[in-house]
């Protein structure tokens, strides 16, 4: 089984990354870069404005639904039948995370609902709970 070891970059893609990179001082100084302004950055993961002090604890909880199997949970079920507990008849396994977040405000919520369901959560398979405490510090 002879064959060339290669990078995977063929001379076309080497050319094109080449014309990419800048030569000199003048051409780094003189990209154009990407803004920081609150209004460019992705909605979900925007900075928040808020008052000094206000802290918001949100806690989430996702879970397989119902009608998906889980099978770590039945593992963990056998393994607690095997260790002397013959009552256990289903477990669940599942995820809990923390999230503290500075401020609060109208939008705040619906755009940790998005975060829960586009990256925290995979919809097909899960669901998720999203409780909230406001905290002072």
């Amino acid at each position: 089984m002879g064959g060339k070891v290669g990078t995977g970059f063929t001379g076309k893609s080497l050319f094109y990354v080449a014309q990419q990179v800048p030569t000199s001082l003048a051409e780094m100084k003189n990209q154009k870069r990407p803004s920081l302004k609150p209004e460019s950055r992705n909605p979900l993961v925007s900075a928040v404005s808020c008052k000094y002090g206000e802290t918001m604890k949100v806690k989430v909880v996702v879970m397989p639904k119902a009608a998906v199997l889980d099978p770590q949970g039945n593992a963990v079920r056998n393994a607690m039948r095997h260790l002397g507990m013959p009552e256990v008849h289903s477990v669940r396994i599942g995820k809990y995370m923390e999230i503290e977040v500075d401020g609060e405000n109208g939008e705040l919520e619906s755009r940790l609902h998005g975060l829960c369901r586009d990256l925290l959560s995979n919809p097909v398979i899960e669901d998720y709970e999203l409780t909230k405490n406001e905290e002072r510090r």
